[in-house]
């Protein structure tokens, strides 16, 4: 009878010592996906990502059942699809019930008076894009929009720039989500949009996503709606603002750019 007990007593023992261990210690986890860095840990499965020196990011996808191999965890792909499909309807319904409603020029009210600048963005991959509104300056952080901009006089010069009677603002866009602000750099007097991502104004030539140009040769630079990032001075042709390396150039849309920009005067 002891020896029984005894026997019985040493696979819980290690049992124990197995979930006391994996209580602080992740323990690789192999899904039907092969999925990397997923872990039993804490009676659960975890992705577990080191982001920096000292950051760590859990993810938990699987739970007990998971862990004990009673059920099979998902793969990480399709916990993504359903998580943004998820956040999709929950973005919809929220527009939804704000009713927000054109004013002009990608500017949108919504039922408690707020202004919104209107973007679309990727949730990521495989989930289609969802409209967002950006109610403050910046990254949504910022002064409220409506305290700022003139709606009566709101315009928009192209690219992605935009004037009231006040300002010159900007959009910023990413993929997950933009900014949109007050661009104080620019001259608003003689502040003009040239092309299709370039501006300038009295003292200098801007690309939409990295501003000042500090390189470009002021009275020489060329562009024209329709020709996209691309632009040339007489040191050499641009594409978003950066130098192309015309010897070893072989992008077939650079050398129609290039083509173009050779007749402009």
């Amino acid at each position: 009878m002891k020896k029984t007990i005894l026997l019985l007593s040493i696979p819980l023992a290690l049992t124990g010592i197995f979930l006391l261990y994996n209580s602080y210690i992740p323990i690789v986890y192999h899904n039907e996906c092969n999925d990397p860095h997923l872990y039993r840990y804490q009676f659960g499965i975890y992705k577990i990502d080191t982001l920096g020196k000292n950051e760590v990011n859990f993810k938990q996808i699987g739970n007990v059942a998971d862990y004990f191999g009673l059920d099979k965890s998902a793969c990480l792909d399709g916990v993504y699809k359903y998580e943004q499909a998820l956040r999709k309807k929950e973005i919809d319904s929220v527009n939804k019930s704000l009713n927000w409603q054109l004013v002009k020029h990608n500017l949108y009210k919504n039922k408690n008076g707020e202004l919104g600048f209107r973007e679309i963005i990727s949730l990521g991959e495989g989930t289609a894009p969802v409209a967002t509104y950006i109610t403050k300056f910046g990254f949504n952080e910022g002064n409220p929009l409506n305290k700022t901009i003139d709606t009566a006089t709101f315009t928009d010069l192209g690219s992605r720039y935009y004037k009231d009677k006040n300002y010159i603002y900007q959009h910023y866009t990413m993929a997950y989500g933009g900014s949109f602000y007050v661009n104080t750099d620019v001259d608003y007097k003689t502040f003009q949009v040239i092309g299709d991502v370039y501006a300038k104004d009295k003292n200098h030539i801007y690309e939409e996503r990295t501003g000042i140009m500090e390189n470009a040769d002021y009275k020489t630079f060329k562009t024209a709606v329709g020709i996209g990032p691309y632009a040339k001075d007489k040191n050499g042709y641009y594409s978003w603002g950066e130098k192309i390396d015309t010897l070893n150039q072989d992008i077939p849309e650079e050398k129609e750019a290039i083509k173009k920009l050779m007749k402009l005067r």
